[in-house]
């Protein structure tokens, strides 16, 4: 079954028109019709809405597959008795609770001074370069008398002790002055490409132009400049920053403290993880990884590369203690989830579905259908959910 078929027989079991759900979508008729008739897909960010109007899952729109909730949950219910047996005392887990200290003005300060190091501009100086000014220079580089190819360069900008360049060229060129010309007298690192790595080589800089970073005073200008909503003055802004570091603060005490709920019962609670599920876990990876290298247009062994690692099946071996990990964690809360009968709905997944996209868009993600159905599943989105549900339960 397709996309197209499911949203045809799900909006005609709703009792909607084609105009009806174009409406609730804020689409045009003619979008939905051609939904159905397969000749395009919604759009990526419509998914959830769509769902959740249609009464179906992200992941069957996305993946084109009609499941009944019997089926749902007989694919979803593992036989989680035959790996691990969860006792009653899971309810009394003894876990130390950390104290969290008060935010204090210090702790706001701290804040806006790395608030405003981060607003800081180039602005044009008199004297000499000094580290942290952003130079523009001409340069010429040469080993044994000859200039060498990415040797030279007119109009370059520079900061001055960032490391961008091999070490002794940057340190060398403190203390210059604009329209001064220097030799610098350098040596190329052993790790270095191999026609210049450990020569001795000499560079001819001629500073043009020389800025010094500034800090921005701490104005109610500035405080508006940052454009936070009803946020207008120095002390407004401190007292905003202060409830969010509060904020901040009480949400890591409380995850935490929930990280070390979780990890007393599953030190509880051991697992012998069947072979069957790490492998299933291993691959579902490797998917993933062949899904991202296709991305980039290049072989997966290329990409793997990248990541310092020589083959597939060293990658295999590195992945297999966490997805161990992971199992261990998903069949202990899977076993109480089930003793206290907790169940997820279609509308568990779908929040996910749609919080994912948010964090996607704020991070200007990749909303492709490829990248979504490799990389997402209903069981991935709701296992967050089942955690939360299942919390609430020890």
């Amino acid at each position: 079954m397709e996309i197209s078929q499911i949203i045809k027989e799900a909006r005609t079991k709703k009792g909607m028109t084609q105009q009806d759900l174009a409406d609730r979508l804020n689409v045009s008729n003619k979008a939905v019709s051609r939904w159905e008739r397969d000749e395009s897909a919604p759009d990526i960010t419509l998914i959830p809405a769509l769902a959740e109007l249609l009464g179906v899952t992200c992941d069957e729109l996305l993946k084109g597959e009609r499941i009944t909730y019997s089926q749902q949950q007989e694919k979803k219910d593992v036989k989680v008795e035959k790996y691990v047996t969860v006792p009653e005392e899971y309810k009394n887990l003894k876990v130390t609770v950390t104290t969290q200290n008060g935010v204090t003005d210090e702790d706001v300060e701290y804040y806006i001074e790395n608030q405003r190091r981060n607003s800081e501009a180039f602005q044009m100086k008199e004297g000499t370069v000094a580290l942290g000014d952003m130079v523009n220079i001409d340069y010429a580089g040469s080993v044994d008398g000859e200039f060498f190819d990415g040797g030279t360069a007119e109009g370059y900008s520079l900061e001055i002790g960032s490391g961008q360049f091999i070490p002794g060229f940057e340190d060398q060129m403190v203390g210059m002055k604009e329209e001064e010309e220097r030799t610098l007298k350098v040596k190329f690192p052993e790790q270095y490409a191999p026609e210049l790595a450990g020569k001795d080589a000499e560079f001819v800089v001629k500073v043009h132009e020389i800025k010094q970073r500034v800090l921005p005073e701490l104005t109610d200008e500035f405080v508006k400049e940052l454009k936070i909503a009803k946020v207008k003055t120095v002390e407004a802004w401190k007292e905003f920053l202060k409830a969010n570091l509060v904020t901040d603060r009480t949400e890591a005490a409380n995850n935490k403290f929930e990280d070390d709920v979780f990890n007393k019962l599953l030190e509880n609670n051991p697992v012998v993880i069947p072979d069957d599920m790490v492998n299933e876990g291993v691959e579902r990876r490797v998917k993933q990884l062949e899904a991202q290298a296709k991305q980039y247009n290049m072989p997966v062994d290329l990409l793997l590369k990248y990541q310092g690692l020589e083959s597939l099946e060293q990658y295999k071996e590195l992945l297999v203690p966490g997805i161990k990990s992971n199992i261990h964690y998903e069949l202990v809360i899977a076993a109480v989830a089930k003793q206290e009968k907790v169940k997820l709905l279609a509308a568990d997944y779908n929040k996910y579905y749609r919080a994912y996209l948010l964090m996607q868009e704020a991070l200007k993600g990749d909303f492709t259908h490829n990248y979504i159905t490799a990389n997402l599943s209903d069981a991935d989105l709701g296992k967050d959910e089942l955690s939360g549900k299942t919390y609430s339960r020890v």
